[in-house]
């Protein structure tokens, strides 16, 4: 069940605290969560890097959440 994706499914790690505070509390939290998780999330498309920022494709990362995979 592949999402289509578009510009505004990318948020910063500041975004997507602000906006799902109930899934990542903090900001070093979802630090955490993609240091451990990177390779995963790499490769599911969810980390899209633009220069030294990090932004998140929610629409992709919802997908890898509820594929019930170990993130």
């Amino acid at each position: 069940m592949t999402a289509q994706s578009s510009l505004s499914d990318l948020l910063s790690v500041r975004d997507v605290v602000a906006q799902y505070p109930s899934l990542f509390a903090t900001v070093p939290s979802l630090r955490w969560h993609i240091f451990i998780n990177k390779p995963l999330l790499e490769q599911r498309g969810v980390l899209v890097y633009r220069g030294r920022r990090i932004f998140i494709n929610v629409a992709k990362l919802n997908e890898t959440l509820q594929g019930g995979d170990h993130v």
